[in-house]
């Protein structure tokens, strides 16, 4: 099943799981014409609006009667404005790349201070051989 891959994914492979639900909202457009008023009808309806609209009436258990109308709209520009600055926030994968990325960097910085190291040990054993075999008469 679905939730058994996306635990598989989380807590084997490490991974990050996102589930996207997908909706053409038809249904949300017929309930709308079916609910609409005659001069609601001039205006165009939206399928993400009447989620929106969906989302709000049962979370928060209101009512969006024709005199508060504005109070909808207002409410609508306030979670726009929240989306778009969500959105323009870097995506999961965005950070998973620049941490991937830092930490191929380090990782090669301290291979480099490893082997820069390991050759200066080495240079010192070669110089004390070298040196050893001069005192022990070149043999």
């Amino acid at each position: 099943t679905v939730a058994k891959a996306a635990l598989e994914a989380v807590h084997v492979q490490k991974m990050c799981v996102v589930i996207g639900l997908q909706s053409t909202g038809a249904a949300s457009i017929q309930r709308a014409l079916a609910d609409a008023d005659d001069e609601d009808l001039d205006d165009f309806v939206s399928a993400p609006k009447m989620i929106v609209q969906q989302l709000i009436e049962n979370l928060f258990v209101t009512r969006v009667y024709p005199n508060q109308r504005y109070y909808f709209h207002e409410l609508c520009a306030n979670i726009r404005t929240i989306v778009q600055t969500w959105s323009s926030l870097p995506t999961v994968g965005t950070m998973a790349a620049r941490w991937r990325e830092a930490s191929e960097q380090q990782a090669e910085a301290n291979a480099a201070a490893r082997d820069a190291a390991r050759a200066e040990a080495d240079a010192a054993a070669s110089e004390r051989a070298g040196a050893d075999t001069a005192a022990n008469g070149g043999a």
